[in-house]
């Protein structure tokens, strides 16, 4: 799935052959399995990621979500949010 152009999920999740909830999933499935090896993400929410999936997929549902609900995105950690502990380390 992760494979996927992002019109096509798109159009998997607006026909519900697909749901946001398995696209998290799945996403969360291939961090589980191949983190360790690449270190490429150093902290995920799963349980904000199910809320969001769970949100969005509501207004996809109602016709209301917006040209990008659906894309899956990282935020690199040089980005502030609130409540999220930040693990970046400067060396000088």
């Amino acid at each position: 799935m992760q494979k996927l152009p992002f019109d096509e999920i798109r159009q998997q999740l607006s026909t519900g052959e697909v749901s946001m909830v398995q696209l998290v999933e799945a996403y969360i499935k291939q961090i589980k399995a191949t983190n360790q090896e690449i270190n490429a993400v150093v902290f995920y929410d799963e349980q904000d990621a199910f809320a969001q999936a769970k949100r969005i997929q509501e207004k996809i549902s109602q016709g209301t979500a917006g040209p990008l609900a659906g894309a899956i995105v990282g935020i690199k950690e040089l980005i502030c949010q609130e409540g999220v502990r930040q693990h970046v380390h400067l060396i000088s």
